[in-house]
């Protein structure tokens, strides 16, 4: 895959967001059902005044709507996540060995990642993102890497920023005050990821946790 067909597919997903507002003003919003799952994680973490932005928008928005809220500490975006499921309970054998796939990729470059929409379905809000292509290069690589140590993982859909996710039915009336003060929120802009970090996650009713096992400095 290039970066011009990566960027082709992101943006149908972009679009999938976009054209979901008719869905919801019929049948409103409706949580994902991540509660309680966990799964290993590589991904890109942003510097501190975009991982500050991302998550004081994401608590502020949690006062207009039942939110699974995503803290600074746990502001990402994601490389790969592995064995997602419920009842997850890390194995330091399996962090180790992605580890060892992020290192074997040597030193990387940081990519650029522009933010310039906010968009939401009916389960989860995001920062769109557009990257530029070493975004993609340090993906596959890490893939790549990944299949030596018997690890099969995916390239990411897209260069995004998930901000909240919806936790409980909420029908368009409700959402007012969610989609005005969208509206009116200042947009994050450009992000140059400072580290990769390999870890696990906990997807619980109002938090999203990210534990890092290892970080890896972007040059």
């Amino acid at each position: 895959m290039n970066i011009q067909e990566f960027l082709a597919k992101q943006e149908q997903v972009y679009d999938k967001f976009r054209s979901s507002s008719e869905q919801i003003q019929r049948e409103g919003v409706k949580p994902h059902g991540l509660n309680g799952k966990g799964g290993y994680l590589i991904a890109f973490r942003h510097p501190d005044e975009i991982a500050e932005a991302a998550g004081t928008f994401s608590t502020n928005l949690a006062q207009f709507s039942p939110l699974m809220v995503f803290h600074p500490g746990n502001i990402h975006t994601t490389i790969s996540d592995y064995q997602l499921g419920e009842r997850f309970s890390p194995d330091l054998g399996v962090l180790n060995r992605l580890v060892s796939a992020v290192r074997e990729t040597g030193r990387l470059a940081a990519p650029t990642i522009e933010y310039n929409e906010w968009l939401f379905n009916q389960s989860t809000l995001i920062a769109a993102g557009t990257p530029n292509e070493a975004f993609l290069e340090i993906s596959q690589r890490i893939v790549d890497s990944a299949k030596k140590e018997s690890l099969e993982l995916r390239l990411p859909w897209g260069a995004h920023i998930t901000i909240a996710r919806f936790t409980r039915p909420q029908t368009y009336d409700e959402l007012a005050g969610f989609r005005s003060f969208l509206e009116n929120a200042a947009l994050l802009g450009t992000s140059r990821p400072a580290c990769i970090d390999v870890g696990h996650m906990t997807f619980k009713e109002d938090t999203f946790e990210f534990t890092s096992y290892e970080r890896f400095e972007l040059e």
